[in-house]
């Protein structure tokens, strides 16, 4: 009795789960997929990246590669897709991988089960471990409802909104720019936010990073956004976009065609998906 119970109880919790990761994943409209990921030496290594963004297409996601060109809307609002981060835990004699989605906030909505495979070969292994993975997701009947797209107006940077609440202040109009300054609280509110919210620190975008072969380069206004200038003469490279997310943008470098997306993290450096990994660069002053 007490076996059909464990059963039953096992069986009510992997529905409510399923139910649950369904409804998640109905929120969101693209998924994105790293042209490499940090196991990988190489793009697309054992046609990794392609399995993966075979199989979310499979379930009729809208799905791009990081070096991808992305659509006008998801340009505008990164926070419409989720990013398939595969994780890798293989043992001496297994492959083992799962997959983590997660959203324009860097926090995982939601987790494959772990799949595996015993193959020998790398790419077969690799490959019977990602359907296995994948399995529970394609067992979900996904369908765009639009929520995310329509909760963007309202979405409060979570250290933000803690922020407000612990100092028990009504908050500064809302700045409609990218650009938020250390004194962008009022002088008012600034009296009554407690010592250890007072040392949190919110970076600009502006300002000088050390980027590869350029050396020392600086990020200045231009037009709505931003350039990015370096070398011994000061030669404009890129070109920065700005997003509904302060702290994500769209990156172009001159002579080509498609964008990337860059974010400003909490340190105060750079971050961007490239096709040999992520990036990072960091902020000089």
């Amino acid at each position: 009795m007490r076996r059909l119970i464990s059963i039953c109880v096992v069986f009510i919790l992997v529905s409510f789960s399923n139910v649950f990761g369904q409804e998640v994943l109905n929120s969101y409209k693209y998924v994105i997929v790293p042209a490499q990921y940090e196991f990988q030496s190489s793009a697309d290594q054992y046609q990794i990246n392609s399995l993966t963004k075979f199989l979310f297409e499979k379930k009729d996601f809208d799905v791009l590669l990081s070096t991808d060109a992305y659509p006008q809307e998801l340009a505008a609002n990164p926070c419409l897709a989720l990013k398939a981060i595969l994780v890798k835990e293989s043992g001496l004699f297994t492959t083992k991988v799962k997959i983590n989605l997660v959203d324009c906030f860097n926090a995982t909505v939601y987790s494959t089960k772990l799949g595996t495979s015993k193959i020998k070969e790398y790419q077969k292994a690799y490959h019977e471990a990602i359907r296995d993975a994948f399995d529970e997701i394609l067992e979900f009947d996904y369908a765009y409802n639009g929520t995310v797209k329509n909760n963007l107006n309202n979405v409060v940077a979570p250290v933000a909104q803690t922020q407000v609440q612990q100092a028990n202040v009504v908050p500064a109009p809302q700045v409609t720019t990218a650009v938020v300054a250390e004194t962008a609280v009022s002088p008012v509110a600034a009296q009554t936010v407690p010592a250890e919210v007072e040392e949190t620190k919110v970076y600009n975008i502006e300002g000088t990073y050390f980027i590869d072969m350029w050396g020392e380069c600086k990020i200045e206004p231009k037009g709505d956004g931003y350039a990015i200038v370096g070398g011994d003469e000061n030669y404009e490279f890129a070109t920065i976009s700005k997003t509904s997310k302060s702290t994500m943008f769209m990156v172009k470098k001159t002579g080509f065609s498609q964008s990337q997306l860059l974010e400003l993290t909490e340190n105060g450096s750079l971050q961007i998906d490239t096709e040999s990994g992520v990036k990072v660069y960091k902020r000089v002053e």
